[in-house]
């Protein structure tokens, strides 16, 4: 129902157009007009021009029409639209084979699988998250990750992106969720050394502990019964927070030589991790623990236990 009501207005006033539009260079223009709206992060039209090319592709130039939809799932990312974000990545996996291989085999279904996290599907979000590492061994056997290092960096890059600058504090689990499932991506694009992707990931994975730090906070004046309401909030985030580093921390132990981006990436972490455990030491467990939070802290038992 979602997708039909955005796609009606387009629908009606693209319909005259459909036959007329069949060159490709039709499509190769507007592509390239999109992407250059994107890159100035007007997203409003280059929103509008990947709609276009969608509909007006989708039985003259399917490649272009499903790379577009790709792109569009992505925009609803950056807006918190987590569940047409979904049915657009689902609609693109029934035409994977109009996609390149690389994006249908990996970044597809990480994408997947983060949509699904971030609507609290774990089951579902751990299906695609296995088709994806399933994936990555092929292409492991097939390429070696030691000759392409900015190939490889690029790819777990886009495997785990996520468009932090849609998060906000009403958003923010979603979002923590999302980010759970793509930082194994991340911190391997970091180990790859690569000055440009591998610096990418750095920076995203700055980006969002840094952006939840300004999300849990009490500076701003409360009444007394939203005081303990934002009290709780806070704990529930700076928990999350905890569980999200030690992740990281885990992740360090299996890593010899770390690349310059991991090593900066691990300083910043510890950086960050004495500020949230300095904000936390502030709360006491009050009120109950939350089922995810305890999932949590199960989890974090678990795998201390398995590195002990």
């Amino acid at each position: 129902m979602k997708m039909i009501i955005w796609l009606f207005p387009l629908l009606v006033s693209c319909q005259h157009f459909s036959q007329q539009m069949n060159g490709q260079s039709y499509f190769e223009n507007t592509w390239q007009a999109a992407q250059e709206q994107q890159r100035q992060q007007n997203t409003e039209a280059s929103e509008g021009l990947f709609k276009e090319i969608y509909l007006l592709g989708i039985d003259s130039s399917p490649q272009y029409s499903t790379l577009s939809l790709f792109e569009l799932a992505q925009i609803n990312e950056s807006k918190g639209n987590w569940e047409l974000a979904l049915s657009q990545l689902k609609e693109c996996e029934t035409k994977k084979s109009f996609l390149p291989s690389v994006k249908a085999d990996l970044e597809l279904p990480s994408r997947i699988a983060g949509a699904y996290a971030a609507l609290g599907e774990v089951e579902l979000s751990n299906i695609y998250s296995k088709k994806a590492e399933q994936a990555l061994q092929v292409y492991s056997s097939q390429l070696r990750p030691d000759l392409r290092a900015d190939w490889w960096a690029e790819t777990y890059f886009r495997m785990g992106s996520i468009p932090i600058q849609g998060m906000t504090e009403q958003n923010w689990l979603a979002y923590a969720k999302r980010f759970e499932s793509s930082l194994t991506h991340l911190i391997r694009s970091m180990e790859y050394s690569d000055p440009n992707w591998s610096l990418k990931s750095l920076l995203q994975a700055e980006d969002f502990f840094k952006k939840s730090l300004e999300f849990s906070s009490l500076d701003q004046e409360l009444s007394e019964d939203n005081w303990w309401i934002k009290q709780q909030s806070i704990r529930e985030k700076l928990d999350t927070m905890i569980f999200l580093i030690q992740k990281v921390k885990i992740w360090k132990f299996n890593q010899n030589q770390p690349s310059q981006w991991i090593s900066q990436f691990y300083k910043k972490i510890d950086i960050i991790e004495s500020e949230v455990l300095k904000r936390r030491s502030k709360f006491q467990d009050t009120a109950p623990l939350t089922p995810e939070n305890l999932r949590r802290k199960k989890i974090k038992r678990e795998d201390l236990e398995v590195l002990l």
